[in-house]
């Protein structure tokens, strides 16, 4: 019987060599003080700007592209005031540290976590699970988006360990993604890829679970849908779950509020007045929603991928 792991291809020498770094440096950054990595975090971040031009390129363009959006649609946001070229640097020294500082924290305690992330109206979150039988949730790749599996901490107090789970992208390294998935998955995240099969995934959300999908991945193939004013590859998947499900979907920021401090906000896609099969009307909505989340912070926001193409 063929396997359903297609990371098997990504095997041999050069993969194992590429295994072990990502060890020693995932090992290495959760034994130093969240304070420390986040620092270096935004130290790299800035030598990354300086380094990677491509990217550099792409993330001016995106944040220009959001700029021109806001000043058409009459958005007052002083954090877009300021020059592009300074946003741009920001972002990379942002994004740098939320992502060091997601792996620091992946192997901490509730306590440590709480006193790292503010949730504001964690209500909203509450409320919506007491009352139904699944939740799905549209995740942003924003902030320390990496801490999604320490979800089940962070809201133990809400929802029973096993009853959340997760979309994710294999590593195209075989090693390192088998690794890395036994620590993703240790504090009680389900994860799943599209070789588990999309009614396994059903299954999960109808048994009074909540399953967090991303909503903003760039893909070869997807919906274009507007995404600040352009036609952008959007995922559908959300669509398919709403569909089987008609669970009520929810989503969230992230954004940093202070040194090694972020706050967590949830939102509400609005959906009652939604037709369950007009999945057009659904994705133009989840965009919406994304376009109000990342103009909460912009630089938090991982603005590096051409959704455009």
């Amino acid at each position: 019987m063929k396997s359903k792991d297609r990371t098997t291809r990504f095997k041999g020498f050069d993969k194992w060599i590429q295994f072990q770094v990502v060890r020693i440096v995932y090992f290495s950054f959760q034994i130093l003080p969240l304070k420390l990595v986040f620092s270096i975090g935004g130290l790299l971040g800035g030598i990354a700007f300086h380094c990677f031009k491509n990217r550099r390129l792409q993330v001016y363009e995106n944040i220009q592209h959001l700029k021109i959006w806001a000043q058409e649609k009459g958005i007052q946001n002083p954090i877009l005031a300021e020059d592009t070229q300074v946003l741009t640097k920001t972002l990379f020294v942002r994004n740098m540290a939320n992502f060091l500082s997601s792996i620091c924290l992946l192997n901490k305690g509730k306590k440590q976590l709480n006193n790292a992330i503010e949730i504001e109206n964690l209500e909203l979150f509450e409320k919506t699970y007491a009352e139904n039988k699944g939740v799905i949730v549209l995740f942003p790749h924003m902030g320390p988006w990496e801490l999604i599996t320490q979800f089940p901490n962070i809201f133990s107090s809400i929802i029973e360990p096993g009853q959340m789970g997760s979309l994710y992208r294999p590593l195209n390294n075989y090693y390192t993604n088998r690794w890395y998935l036994r620590q993703r998955q240790r504090n009680g995240m389900k994860l799943y890829s599209r070789d588990d099969g999309f009614l396994s995934m059903i299954r999960f959300l109808k048994k009074q679970s909540v399953l967090f999908v991303p909503f903003d991945q760039r893909l070869r193939e997807g919906v274009a849908v507007p995404l600040f004013g352009k036609p952008a590859q959007t995922p559908n998947l959300s669509t398919l779950f709403y569909r089987k499900t008609q669970a009520p979907v929810l989503s969230f920021s992230i954004i940093q509020c202070g040194h090694a401090q972020w706050k967590m906000k949830f939102f509400q896609l609005p959906i009652s007045d939604m037709n369950v099969e007009d999945g057009s009307l659904f994705l133009e909505r989840s965009n919406e929603l994304l376009e109000q989340i990342i103009l909460e912070s912009p630089c938090d926001y991982f603005f590096f991928q051409n959704r455009y193409k």
